[in-house]
């Protein structure tokens, strides 16, 4: 998930539409007994600022996971949204940004970051997502 700048600004542009497909690792997922179902998308555009450079987007992936009500397994679809700065410059300010260099900027730490933030604590399954509400 690596974009080139470089490219980007020799070609004129001063951004773009990208759209990856990534093989996160299963370690990332914070609930027990889940894995990624299959590649996690992430789609999104890139503009370039002077040293910065500004991404937008969406990240969408599907894990199998035991229902945490019944333990039978079932899918969750998550989608989360990113806004993220990256820039090549030292980071001595209060400035919140993701480094990059050589003209590179890699998405992979803040799509990883994104993941990491947005599963949820609990999945449950079609038959336990109505028994919930009897509870209350």
């Amino acid at each position: 998930m690596v974009i080139d700048v470089r490219k980007l600004k020799s070609s004129g542009k001063d951004g773009c539409s990208f759209c990856f497909e990534y093989e996160a690792d299963d370690s990332l997922i914070t609930l027990p007994y889940a894995t990624f179902n299959k590649p996690v998308t992430v789609t999104g555009e890139l503009e370039l600022a002077g040293d910065k450079v500004y991404v937008n987007g969406e990240i969408s992936y599907v894990l199998s996971a035991p229902c945490s009500r019944c333990g039978e397994m079932t899918e969750y679809c998550g989608v989360t949204s990113f806004d993220e700065v990256f820039s090549d410059e030292a980071n001595d300010s209060d400035e919140d940004f993701y480094p990059y260099s050589k003209g590179l900027v890699d998405l992979t730490k803040m799509v990883c970051d994104a993941l990491v933030i947005s599963f949820p604590y609990t999945i449950y399954c079609e038959n336990d997502k109505d028994a919930g509400d009897e509870l209350l």
